[in-house]
């Protein structure tokens, strides 16, 4: 009698689980906004960011880089470009999950393109906007050159939003632009 009270124990737990999930999914999908731009400001009211842009970047067509993306910025000089990716997990998803996949998915996608492979450092928490974000650099070296690609990171209930900065670290104009749009970027409330 023991061993069937737990099995109906767990059972019930599974279910409370899966409707805690389901609804969560739900709640997240129906009531999310997605981000607009307006003038030369990205607003995601969902994720409480804004960016304004620097005077230096001007927003660029979404069409070509990764399916869902809110915004993509370049810089005048183009040394630096900027991509916004929100997504959408379960509720109980860890974030470094989310950087795993995103680092498989990157990975993948310059192998495929463009025949390098990357390395990442180690996720570390930053602060952008008064929010906190996990932080991660992807490096590579493309015809001769170093790049890499700053992701940052955040996760509110079932949606995430992924700030990738992509930049030449060899050339001052890059790391300049790449630290000129950081500090464009606050909250939306």
């Amino acid at each position: 009698m023991s061993s069937f009270r737990k099995i109906i124990g767990f059972i019930f737990l599974a279910i409370l689980l899966v409707g805690g999930l389901y609804v969560g999914i739900t709640y997240a999908t129906t009531n999310y906004v997605p981000g607009t731009i307006v003038g030369r400001s990205y607003v995601n009211s969902s994720m409480n960011i804004r960016v304004n842009l620097p005077d230096n970047f001007s927003f660029q067509s979404t069409k070509g880089i990764p399916e869902g993306s809110e915004m993509f910025a370049m810089s005048t000089d183009h040394f630096c470009n900027v991509v916004v990716v929100p997504g959408e997990v379960f509720p109980l998803f860890p974030i470094n999950l989310c950087i795993s996949s995103i680092e498989d998915q990157m990975t993948e996608e310059a192998m495929n393109t463009y025949k390098v492979d990357y390395t990442f450092s180690g996720t570390i928490l930053r602060r952008l906007g008064g929010e906190q974000y996990s932080f991660v650099r992807g490096e590579t070296t493309y015809n001769g050159v170093k790049m890499n690609q700053d992701i940052y990171i955040r996760k509110a209930g079932c949606r995430f939003i992924a700030i990738i900065i992509s930049y030449s670290p060899s050339t001052y104009e890059s790391t300049s632009e790449r630290d000129t749009f950081l500090k464009c970027i606050e909250k939306y409330k």
